[in-house]
């Protein structure tokens, strides 16, 4: 009876260590799926690819990112982007609105141009 539990603990050992070394090896093959970095004269400009991200990191690395606000005027000309500043790219590119970003937090880099910038390279 003794080494029937033995044999039983020990199949029950082999059988947890090998569940988690397959969970850690099949986790290791997957790599995200990369943006695109659009050299540019005034900042380097990184655009959101698809499939965008379900499941992001927990690492503070600001970047400045253009969201469409989804605002059309009718009449007048109006702003149908915002910046705004997302913990880091994982986060800023699993948000469907955003276009692209810039490394850094709006308010501390230079962001003159970026919205216009980031428009030009989406249409086109």
């Amino acid at each position: 009876m003794k080494t029937l539990q033995r044999l039983v603990k020990a199949g029950g050992v082999l059988l947890f260590t090998g569940v988690i070394s397959a969970s850690v090896n099949l986790g290791a093959t997957e790599q995200p799926p990369q943006n695109n970095l659009v050299a540019d004269a005034g900042a380097s400009l990184v655009r959101c690819n698809t499939p965008r991200p379900e499941i992001c990191y927990e690492v503070y690395q600001p970047v400045c990112a253009v969201r469409d606000t989804s605002v059309r005027c009718v009449t007048t000309p109006c702003p149908s982007t915002e910046k705004m500043t997302y913990p880091n790219d994982c986060k800023a590119c699993s948000d469907a609105t955003v276009h692209g970003f810039q490394r850094g937090d709006c308010n501390s880099i230079n962001t003159t141009g970026l919205e216009s910038r980031l428009e030009r390279l989406i249409k086109g």
